[in-house]
């Protein structure tokens, strides 16, 4: 990762890349074709059209060099709970863990749209949800793009605690160097009986409500067996 480079990524405009190519664009035909002034016009703005996209492109990351510094820093952050002690009797076996991930919002970290039409911040966030027999492990990774430490956060959640499960969706105006944006996010969010809360970001509503059908029904099962078992 470049740490530099992925700061201009946020920071710096692709204009002077563009203007680069535009030169030599221009220049090109003139080089080839036009006589005269027009030759020697040329001659110059190709080299100067050169040096700008050369310079606009190698000083900062393209949206594929974010997504490998994402790819590069979460990449090992699954784990296979039937090599853990304590949860492979607990573990549901042929049910892969669910990957939710999704960027961070909030005021203070880095913005812009990529080319997808996606608003990429500088924090990342990708989570492995594991179907326990009586409840669910979250495990967690939160990313920075710009170089700052990462935070890793597990939590286990029993289903005699989980009160339910749900996608909230906020729209919200965000200010990074005097552009405002305005972002949907969407987050997955674990509800306590008690009224606390866990979530993590979700980039994929599709996938993320896949593990909401699951989840409920395991715990809908739970409490029903619960249910019968304290009538016997």
């Amino acid at each position: 990762m470049n740490i530099k480079h992925n700061i201009n990524y946020f920071k710096m405009s692709e204009l002077l890349a563009y203007i680069g190519a535009g030169c030599m664009l221009i220049g090109l035909p003139l080089f080839i074709f036009a006589p005269g002034i027009l030759f020697w016009i040329s001659a110059i703005i190709i080299p100067i059209g050169a040096v700008a996209f050369i310079v606009g492109v190698s000083v900062r990351s393209n949206d594929k060099d974010m997504d490998l510094t994402v790819k590069q820093q979460t990449e090992d952050l699954y784990e296979d709970l039937n090599e853990n002690a304590k949860y492979v009797r607990r573990v549901v076996q042929r049910v892969p863990p669910f990957t939710i991930e999704g960027y961070e919002y909030e005021q203070g970290l880095h913005l812009r749209k990529a080319k997808s039409g996606i608003i990429r911040s500088s924090k990342f966030t990708k989570t492995f949800i594991y179907m326990l027999k009586d409840g669910v492990y979250i495990k967690s990774r939160t990313v920075s793009l710009i170089g700052e430490a990462s935070k890793n956060k597990s939590t286990e959640i029993s289903f005699d605690l989980l009160k339910d499960i749900e996608l909230r969706k906020e729209e919200k105006e965000i200010v990074y160097r005097k552009k405002k944006f305005t972002i949907k996010a969407v987050r997955l969010y674990f509800r306590y009986v008690n009224g606390l809360t866990v979530s993590v970001p979700v980039g994929n509503e599709i996938r993320a409500q896949e593990a909401i059908e699951r989840i409920t029904h395991s715990l809908k099962m739970y409490n029903k067996a619960k249910e019968e078992s304290s009538q016997e």
